[in-house]
């Protein structure tokens, strides 16, 4: 493998067909100035370089680094190309030009022995000052688990293709439209939702339904001059992933910050497209903050008074993509699942699955299992992943020492737990708390306090040192979570099912206005299974109540074993 440097004009185009890989040979190709980048992979890097030489946006760049191996092939110069994108965009030191159209994952012979490649090839760049961050740096920041260039599975990529199809024949027939992507915890939902955004923002939408059927370019070549002129906006319900998402767009070519929005700034104009993560934490009318401004809002588009948010973005927009999950509802002011439900009644509705796991190396076996164990139907047998370390602790000092040890190794380990203690140190920085010896949580001598900041609590470093609630870490990735399983649920060994205890749950939105027992029920079951399910590499678990601790004792290996599948 060689990466050479040169200067990015004509004469060295000419030139560089004399050498091997110069015409007739599969390469990646970098062109950069001292702010932005171009990536690409080209057969012929001469013609390639007199094209990109005639373009306005490429001709302006400086420098270019060709990377080329005798051992490329087609296949793997578009994996690296894609991953160098993902990558690249992620990394700061340029502002990637690239689109993000048609970027897939996909298999091909030998492609492990390319994966350990691209690992030297960023190493080499890396020593060359072509990028500024080593590879297990960047796979840890936010910027590179949203971006827009993440390379899609076969599975998203033809519901992307599906649901752009269909709106831009709702386009041209000047209809509107409809959609629900239904799809659980880490199956990249947000992802989606910022691929979509990068799509629209650069009008991509036909060239990318077009990919393999050149003809509906043509087609719809009125409907591409249309979106050019579309106003979108991604509606993202949680104040800490909004903010984060407003950062990772600041550092995105063709994307703006301002193009992330909460559902009251729905309200304020009209727009051609809302694109919707974590549908499933929109209000109705119950248990919120501020019954006022709801109301105002409610009154301002000429609604009845009980409607919902999923009603002001349907009033507020022509075509609307939903991101939605049920079993991700924790609270009774989420709207429900039958209103989401009813948007089958909505003209020129279509309802999408996505099912591929790309968060948990559990896969989705490790989500239905412990879906499985909170429920009255619980697993047979115990299952040991081997690919996902899940563990239950005895000691929380210890499940503490493990989680700070991973964070040392891996970074973003963090120690989350169900709101089954009160928020006695809330307006607090943690010195403060821990001057005035003011804790929350207090466990075997061990003494902790909640998240001092919801806005990105899960990314910062400090918060090694606190406790997160469900309101701080749902919708984002950690590499190991341990997780704390308070008083507030529990098993009978009479009936032999987990119940809960509604005096031990200290959520005062979460229980307000809750209907029935059932009702709080699965919002506290849900809870757990979506802190259990935010971990790529691992989870580990503590439990408060015994009965609890064994019951799950059958299901999860206890620390000081060994991690054999059962017979």
């Amino acid at each position: 493998m060689i990466i050479t440097e040169r200067d990015f004009n004509l004469d060295v185009a000419v030139n560089i067909s004399n050498v091997w890989y110069g015409e007739n040979w599969p390469v990646v190709y970098i062109l950069n100035d001292n702010r932005e980048a171009y990536i690409g992979e080209t057969t012929s890097i001469t013609n390639r370089m007199k094209q990109h030489l005639k373009t306005d946006d490429r001709a302006k760049l400086t420098k270019i680094n060709i990377i080329a191996h005798e051992e490329f092939n087609k296949s793997a110069v578009l994996d690296i190309e894609s991953k160098l994108i993902e990558y690249m965009s992620a990394d700061k030191k340029y502002r990637i030009l690239n689109s993000n159209s048609g970027m897939r994952n996909h298999n091909y012979y030998e492609k492990k022995n390319y994966e350990r490649l691209f690992e030297n090839i960023w190493e080499e760049l890396h020593s060359k000052n072509v990028v500024l961050q080593e590879l297990e740096d960047i796979i840890n920041t936010e910027l590179f688990k949203y971006t827009p260039y993440k390379r899609l599975t076969e599975e998203q990529y033809s519901v992307i293709h599906d649901i752009l199809l269909d709106i831009v024949l709702m386009v041209s027939k000047g209809k509107c439209s409809t959609k629900i992507v239904n799809g659980e915890a880490g199956t990249g939902k947000t992802i989606l939702a910022m691929y979509l955004m990068k799509l629209f923002a650069d009008n991509k939408v036909v060239e990318f339904i077009s990919k393999e059927n050149e003809e509906l370019f043509n087609k719809f070549k009125d409907v591409h001059e249309r979106l050019s002129e579309y106003k979108i906006g991604l509606v993202v319900p949680m104040t800490s992933l909004r903010k984060t998402l407003k950062q990772v767009m600041k550092n995105i070519d063709g994307l703006k910050s301002n193009m992330i929005i909460g559902p009251n700034d729905v309200v304020k104009e009209k727009y051609d497209l809302l694109i919707v993560d974590e549908a499933h934490r929109l209000h109705r009318r119950k248990s919120i903050t501020n019954y006022g401004s709801f109301d105002d809002a409610n009154k301002q588009l000429s609604l009845k008074r009980e409607a919902t948010q999923l009603a002001w973005i349907i009033n507020q927009s022509d075509h609307q993509i939903f991101f939605y999950d049920s079993l991700q509802s924790v609270r009774p002011s989420d709207i429900r699942e039958k209103d989401f439900m009813a948007l089958k009644n909505m003209p020129n509705f279509e309802k999408y699955q996505i099912r591929s796991q790309l968060r948990v190396k559990g896969g989705a076996d490790y989500l239905k299992y412990i879906k499985d164990i909170f429920s009255n139907n619980p697993p047979e047998q115990r299952i040991v992943f081997e690919d996902y370390d899940f563990k239950l602790f005895d000691s929380i000092k210890a499940m503490k020492e493990e989680i700070i040890s991973k964070n040392n190794s891996f970074g973003l380990s963090r120690i989350v737990a169900g709101y089954a203690w009160p928020w006695k140190t809330k307006d607090l920085t943690y010195q403060e708390a821990v001057n005035r010896d003011l804790y929350d949580i207090e466990i075997e001598d061990e003494k902790m306090i909640w998240n001092t900041n919801l806005a990105g609590w899960a990314i910062n470093k400090k918060s090694i040192h606190e406790i997160g609630s469900i309101h701080t870490i749902q919708g984002y990735d950690l590499n190991y979570a341990g997780v704390i399983i308070g008083e507030d649920i529990f098993y009978d060994p009479i009936t032999k099912r987990i119940q809960i205890d509604k005096r031990k749950y200290f959520d005062k939105k979460g229980k307000q206005g809750v209907e029935s027992n059932e009702e709080l029920e699965r919002y506290i079951i849900n809870i757990y299974t979506v802190l259990m399910s935010r971990a790529i590499k691992g989870t580990y678990v503590y439990v408060c109540n015994q009965h609890l601790k064994n019951y799950l004792e059958q299901f999860i290996l206890k620390n000081n074993y060994n991690n054999k599948r059962d017979m």
